[in-house]
């Protein structure tokens, strides 16, 4: 990760608030220990998003306890809660989007997006079963819709 610099360039520059984003989806004691020594290292305030995830429920609690004991040791971190989730635009051209794991999507996928959605509307079936079927699982896991989606 490229961060390094941008961290050591913060304190260089007179200091500030580095601000970390994470959706805590990989180990959230990893993730916080790779913020708590950011925090150290540079001596600057990382403030972070915190947020609960249905995978994990519970983990936010954990994660303001560590930050409470790394606060006493002297550790500049600053929990926030995001007034918002963070938006994005997505279409059936992104790389990712709400059926881009789902089997019978994956069918039509390599055509073009005018035949993709031409298909889609005239197929019987079609959308029901993306909706229903279940999601393609990638090798090392990928992020998925926790419920099935009609369109």
């Amino acid at each position: 990760m490229r961060i390094a610099g941008l961290d050591t360039a913060v304190k260089d520059s007179g200091g500030g608030v580095i601000q970390h984003d994470t959706d805590w989806s990989r180990d959230p004691s990893l993730e916080f220990e790779w913020i708590r020594r950011l925090a150290e290292r540079t001596g600057q305030t990382v403030s972070f998003t915190l947020m609960q995830l249905d995978e994990t429920p519970g983990a936010f609690r954990k994660i303001l306890d560590w930050t409470s004991d790394a606060v006493a040791e002297g550790v500049p971190l600053r929990p926030g809660a995001g007034c918002r989730p963070v938006g994005m635009l997505i279409n059936l051209e992104s790389s990712t989007h709400p059926f881009s794991e789902h089997l019978s999507y994956l069918e039509v996928r390599h055509l073009p997006l005018a035949e993709r959605t031409a298909r889609s509307h005239r197929v019987a079936g079609v959308q029901l079963r993306i909706g229903e079927m279940g999601r393609f699982q990638f090798p090392g896991g990928c992020p998925s819709l926790s419920e099935p989606v009609m369109v």
